[in-house]
């Protein structure tokens, strides 16, 4: 995936030290600050730095911390010249030392460490690439400049390009007409009055016999400063956006649980909703780039919005970034998107950027055909990556077996939250009355087929202890669980946290149903995106999300263990690695996928496909070397699609050559989808090396 920043460049690593150590020390001076107070003292702190650079350096002069700060700038400002001359972009002096000095300010009033609001301040080299996608061409001489609108400007990082990319060259009054012409708003009124010192600083004349440098910085912030250009309010709950040409954004990505006005997801998705209105229903020629979290691209909040986007063709391009090299100061497994919108009477279809950076361009009639029913947008990383993404979408959708007409239910059981009456602490009951109650599953007890993950051991929540369980040994004898415990649903013990009340266990029959759950995976760079495994039907928290019998609908056991293998198989893994971006593993994700479309034949009545058979064998073998209680057996002979013999053998095969094993069953799964060798390498080489095989 393409990193916005040059991997580990060294005046980075520099800097993020000496920002380290600048504020460790700030904090010591002005820790009894109030944080109204702490900000305005921030905002002065930088007022008087951008001073300094312009040859006032004040009380700077005295000390020493501040003395660093300003010996480091040239060799932050060389670096990044040189970052940016990679990716073809010529950046004046003055405005990286306004990026300088805007990352000074982000570290010493909010720190290094995770925002309450999930906003950070976009680098520079990410707000050079955002404004360069929005300029068709630089401003001709005499040309009216765009009116070029940021409605969550934060300290204008996004802004400030277009100074350069728009101005030209170091002409300050050209950069002065520029300025004249950027709009911005944000709630936080110190990063607003930070922007407008940073925009002052940035148009500042230089030294000469007429003017000097601060005196110019200090009238052209008066002036912005009477101006209305830059607004403080939130964007969200005004009327309209204000007119603009071009519309530039790096938005809050806060979760809006708990909001019922603003409806459910993410508030980045609302900023999305708000910039696209005017392109769907004005006929003007506007662009908006807008830099948002990955999620978004498969969210079903955001489903809606994405149809529209779809079906009025105003995609123009999608990017998918991660932070390996901690361009924002977040975890390195951040993934973002930039979105650019417009309208597009003069081409058709879409610019992508996968995973691997690999720019491709995408007919309309294939990207609609990509993102299927859930409005998804599926970002191939090369053109045989996008066959393949097709030849599965025309496979049979997972969706079409779901609900009350198919085979299947799939949904959760029980929110940990909100139904926390339901439950009982096991550490709160004798041994008799965990034996008269239901044990509730949760996410870290399942394993790939199996009831064999993790023990309770002690405490409470986040907080609790969890023991890793010993397997089985042959002939169905638990081991025990780390707490002593031994729970009759199968070979392996279970020893959970909770127990579910008597009065809410009436709709689950325990070991008379067998049904599918698999765990709720936040992370695309997990071993396994999907554990499922067969569990009996006892009660599951929200970590495991459950597939089983839709009450109008009988269908074979046999059908169950065969969408387990497929599930767990390597080409669905990869359809749900394309999916999971920044969400959690959950049903809307897992149902626009698709299955081989020979599993049809569960709807139709008995299945012929040996290789039906062959996928059931491998799953139930693996799945009794799991843990599975060999009760199920008989029912699963009556259907007549293995004997027990067969079913030895494949027990032996597993145990004498268990890669042998994984090899068969995938390359089984890969045939049931009609997928070459060729097909399949590709599957394989996107998928992290330590997944390709075995069961873990």
């Amino acid at each position: 995936m393409v990193r916005p920043l040059s991997k580990g460049p060294g005046y980075e690593i520099q800097f993020a030290a000496l920002l380290h150590k600048l504020r460790r020390r700030y904090l010591s001076r002005y820790n009894k600050l109030s944080g109204e107070r702490y900000a305005e003292q921030v905002e002065r702190s930088v007022f008087d730095l951008a001073l300094a650079f312009l040859g006032k350096p004040g009380q700077f002069s005295l000390d020493a911390e501040w003395q660093e700060v300003l010996a480091f700038a040239p060799l932050y400002v060389e670096g990044l010249k040189c970052s940016l001359a990679e990716q073809g972009t010529v950046a004046q002096e003055r405005t990286l030392l306004a990026f300088y000095l805007s990352r000074i300010y982000e570290t010493l009033r909010f720190g290094i460490e995770k925002r309450p609001a999930a906003s950070y301040y976009t680098p520079p080299r990410l707000a050079y690439a955002m404004a360069a996608q929005l300029l068709k061409s630089p401003l001709k001489k005499g040309a009216r400049a765009p009116i070029i609108y940021d409605p969550c400007m934060g300290t204008g990082c996004l802004l400030l390009p277009f100074l350069d990319l728009l101005g030209g060259s170091r002409d300050f009054p050209e950069r002065k007409l520029v300025l004249s012409c950027l709009r911005g708003m944000d709630q936080d009124a110190h990063a607003l009055a930070l922007a407008q010192i940073l925009m002052a600083f940035a148009i500042a004349e230089p030294a000469s016999d007429l003017c000097e440098p601060a005196c110019s910085f200090k009238q052209e912030l008066t002036v912005l400063r009477r101006s209305r250009r830059f607004r403080r309010g939130d964007s969200l709950k005004e009327r309209a956006i204000p007119d603009f040409d071009l519309l530039v954004a790096n938005p809050p990505w806060q979760s809006l649980k708990g909001t019922k006005d603003l409806g459910a997801g993410n508030s980045s998705r609302l900023f999305l909703e708000r910039a696209a209105a005017p392109l769907l229903y004005q006929s003007d020629a506007r662009r908006v780039a807008l830099l948002l979290p990955a999620s978004l691209l498969a969210d079903k909040s955001a489903a809606a919005c994405r149809g529209k986007l779809l079906a009025a063709n105003l995609l123009e391009q999608v990017r998918l970034y991660d932070n390996g090299d901690r361009g924002f100061p977040a975890h390195n497994s951040l993934n973002y998107s930039l979105w650019v919108l417009s309208k597009k009477e003069d081409h058709d279809g879409i610019c992508v950027q996968g995973r691997d950076g690999t720019l491709l361009s995408l007919s309309t009639e294939n990207l609609l055909a990509l993102s299927g029913p859930g409005c998804i947008l599926l970002l191939p990383d090369h053109e045989r990556e996008l066959l393949l993404l097709l030849k599965l979408r025309a496979a049979l959708d997972l969706a079409d077996l779901l609900g009350e007409g198919g085979l299947f239910q799939l949904g959760r059981e029980f929110d940990m939250t909100t139904d926390r009456a339901c439950f009982l602490a096991a550490e709160q009951l004798s041994e008799g009355e965990r034996a008269a109650r239901l044990p509730l599953l949760e996410g870290r007890m399942v394993s790939r087929y199996g009831l064999s993950g993790q023990a309770f051991v002690t405490g409470w929540g986040r907080s609790a202890r969890w023991q890793s369980l010993k397997q089985t040994v042959p002939g169905g004898a638990t081991t025990g669980s780390a707490s002593g415990d031994s729970l009759p649903f199968g070979a392996a013990a279970i020893s959970p946290q909770f127990y579910l009340k008597a009065e809410a266990a009436g709709p689950f029959q325990g070991l008379n149903q067998l049904k599918l759950c698999f765990q709720s995976t936040g992370s695309s760079a997990n071993r396994h995106l999907m554990v499922a495994a067969p569990v009996p039907d006892l009660p599951c928290g929200n970590s495991l999300s459950v597939l089983k019998a839709s009450p109008s609908n009988a269908y074979p056991l046999s059908s169950l263990f065969c969408l387990l293998a497929i599930l767990n198989s390597l080409v669905f893994e990869f359809q749900l690695r394309k999916r999971l971006l920044g969400n959690n593993l959950n049903q809307f994700l897992v149902g626009d996928c698709s299955l081989p479309r020979v599993f049809e034949q569960f709807l139709t009545g008995q299945p012929q496909e040996e290789q039906l058979s062959t996928i059931l064998l491998a799953a139930t073998a693996e799945s009794l070397e799991q843990g599975l209680n060999p009760c199920y057996l008989s029912a699963l002979v009556d259907e007549g699609l293995f004997c027990l013999d067969q079913l030895a053998d494949w027990r032996r095969f597993k145990a004498e050559d268990p890669e042998g094993f994984a090899e068969r069953m995938e390359s089984t799964v890969a045939s049931l989808y009609q997928l070459s060798p060729a097909e399949m390498q590709i599957i394989r080489r996107s998928t992290p090396p330590q997944a390709v095989l075995g069961n873990g």
